[in-house]
């Protein structure tokens, strides 16, 4: 609006509207932010969460201890177990509405060799425990055989593979039986959704040097994923968030192809890590890796995105400075920032804070931020 030529009470009143514009739009309602795993930064340590379900539940692992978690608001942390005599390196990768957590542990193998095995494994609610999913499929836990449960979907429905090193079976177990159902050879099937398709790691691409990545229908259909385009996440339309060889976030569908979701200013390298079914994504830009900045990407209804930051939408926490700041002693600087990880129908957004040292993350902790619609 061009006001030089308003007469003065009218510049007066203009003045006064866009002043009171501003106003309601910075008092508007800001994301509420719950620590799901609060620590003495004192101490540190490096904790991921890495999955979020329709009910504000999260799982993820504390990298530095080597405990896989699973956390909601009414039961807070919940450290769980790695199989018996493991070597306590479990890690979790999926939680579904009903609380149950996917992901693997390790064994000693029960060959002469002994070696530590991976196997596919579940905690069920309420139970810290990890539930072995191969008894079937490998009963000796031979050394060269590995297992790992990628995901879970709120009909019970397991992703993920099992098998020698060099030949790999993806399955799909059924939750009524406990029988596999075997996919076909090269394919890691790292997400499944509530109809049953995956989407996942194909075959080797000799052009990139990297694997074509694919979307599974439930029926066996297989589509290849343009070449250099990787999935990170996958929602109930069908619709695949990741990003492409250019380090550019998109979002994939079979129907409209590749989008291509615009990055932070001054921070170029992006990538999708979840997707909910509004075709809503969060991830992360970063110029340095140990600045990144966690992103929300929303869809305008007309096929285009746009990018907001993340800090945008939360209150102000001293514990989250700007960029790098010298220790008051001198000496390496440290560096902050936000990774997003994962997002739900009502807008929650699962998101780690961490800390840096000459590039390195030395401390991360996980956040869910809560809409104010979902309050």
């Amino acid at each position: 609006m061009n006001i030089t030529h308003i007469p003065v009470a009218r510049r007066a009143i203009a003045a006064a509207a866009l002043a009171a514009l501003a106003g309601a739009a910075a008092a508007a309602p800001l994301y509420s932010v719950t620590r799901i795993a609060p620590h003495d930064t004192a101490h540190r340590a490096y904790i991921e969460a890495v999955a979020l379900n329709q009910v504000g539940g999260a799982t993820g692992t504390d990298l530095t201890n080597h405990h896989p978690f699973r956390w909601s608001a009414a039961s807070g942390i919940e450290w769980l177990e790695d199989l018996p005599g493991g070597d306590a390196y479990a890690r979790t990768w999926d939680i579904n509405d009903a609380g149950v957590v996917v992901g693997f542990g390790r064994i000693k193998g029960s060959d002469y060799e002994g070696e530590i095995v991976s196997r596919a494994v579940a905690w069920l609610p309420g139970d810290p425990k990890a539930h072995d999913l191969e008894a079937g499929q490998n009963p000796k836990a031979h050394h060269q055989w590995e297992g790992y449960a990628y995901s879970i979907n709120n009909a019970g429905q397991i992703s993920g593979v099992s098998g020698r090193i060099q030949g790999v079976r993806p399955f799909i177990l059924d939750p009524t039986t406990g029988t596999p159902q075997l996919l076909g050879q090269v394919l890691y099937p790292y997400y499944i959704n509530e109809s049953g398709a995956t989407a996942g790691s194909g075959p080797y691409d000799p052009v990139t040097g990297g694997t074509i990545n694919q979307y599974r229908t439930p029926d066996g259909h297989r589509v290849d994923l343009p070449r250099g385009v990787s999935a990170s996440a996958l929602n109930n339309l069908g619709q695949i968030a990741g990003a492409n060889n250019e380090f550019q976030a998109i979002v994939w569908s079979e129907a409209g192809g590749v989008v291509v979701l615009p990055s932070l200013d001054g921070m170029p390298r992006c990538e999708a890590r979840g997707l909910n079914d509004a075709g809503v994504a969060i991830g992360t830009c970063y110029y340095w890796d140990d600045r990144p900045h966690a992103v929300l990407w929303t869809p305008d209804g007309a096929g285009s995105y746009t990018a907001q930051d993340v800090r945008d939408l939360v209150p102000p926490d001293p514990r989250r400075p700007l960029g790098c700041v010298a220790r008051p002693a001198g000496g390496t600087q440290y560096c902050y920032g936000e990774v997003g990880a994962a997002i739900d129908n009502a807008g929650r957004l699962l998101v780690n804070e961490h800390t840096s040292r000459q590039r390195s993350v030395i401390d991360s902790e996980p956040l869910l931020l809560t809409p104010p619609a979902s309050r």
